[in-house]
């Protein structure tokens, strides 16, 4: 993905059906991390665990669909362009909190668990010896949008993971925006950002059982949650060609790196 603009906001209050939750234990009050929608877990987004393997699960509702402002619906389907006049007005539909908004470009790949260029059972599994494909993680299907060395043997990889099925979606409205992407449009898609930054304390052993360090032992997940636009990603994908992504990247469910997220990509642009 590439930065295009990026800006703070905070919202002390907001009108949004979705939220941030947790659940945890007396030793642990929090570990376990949901996107709420309408106070009910929707998405497992990992846990608190530094040291665990990068996961998501679905386990709520499965009929959602974008979540979007009438009032910047024409502003985000003709695309935005920077955000030097301040983030759009999204108290709708993002939680009340502090962001860091970024405007991405982004060049989407649609990617099924346990499918080829899955992260899950490719790179995690260089890391973790773990097999990620429970019940959970057998069905899902995300985008990757990316991955970048960063230092201190750290890869980021970056991800979309819709909350709309890729599979119920309308083929006319992919077809739409398909056609505005031809005509040489970029339109908006619009998310909530999770950066998880991971690293095991062991690593897979080789057929002798040695084990056997990774060239990056250290990852750092950027999991966009797409709240509006999963025909946008869609077409995108069909089309090959890059679109933009408003990512609302929240500090209070993302590691304490978040601070330094926007300076590891602004030292790789030209």
């Amino acid at each position: 993905m590439k930065l295009i603009s990026h800006t703070r906001q905070t919202m002390a209050e907001s009108a949004s059906r979705l939220a941030f939750g947790s659940t945890g234990s007396s030793s642990w009050p929090v570990w376990d991390r949901f996107l709420l929608l309408d106070d009910a877990p929707l998405m497992h987004i990992g846990n608190i665990c530094e040291t665990c393997e990068f996961f998501f699960r679905h386990v709520g509702r499965k009929d959602v669909s974008s979540m979007s402002i009438a009032s910047v619906k024409a502003q985000l389907d003709s695309g935005v362009q920077s955000l030097d006049d301040g983030a759009l007005p999204m108290g709708g539909v993002v939680p009340a909190g502090s962001y860091t908004v970024a405007l991405f470009e982004v060049n989407p790949l649609l990617v099924r668990a346990g499918g080829p260029n899955d992260y899950f059972t490719q790179e995690q599994r260089l890391v973790w010896p773990v097999d990620p494909l429970d019940e959970g993680m057998a069905e899902a299907q995300y985008y990757r949008c990316g991955q970048r060395a960063l230092p201190g043997e750290t890869m980021l990889f970056e991800f979309v993971i819709p909350l709309q099925d890729p599979r119920t979606l309308d083929p006319a409205r992919v077809d739409h925006y398909r056609r505005l992407i031809q005509a040489g449009e970029r339109p908006t898609a619009v998310a909530i950002g999770v950066l998880d930054t991971k690293a095991s304390t062991e690593y897979p052993c080789d057929s002798s059982g040695n084990e056997v360090v990774p060239k990056y032992p250290r990852h750092w997940c950027l999991a966009n949650y797409l709240i509006d636009g999963h025909h946008k990603l869609a077409a995108a994908e069909a089309e090959g060609t890059p679109i933009t992504l408003l990512s609302f990247i929240s500090d209070e469910a993302s590691s304490l790196a978040v601070r330094d997220l926007v300076g590891a990509y602004l030292e790789d642009e030209p």
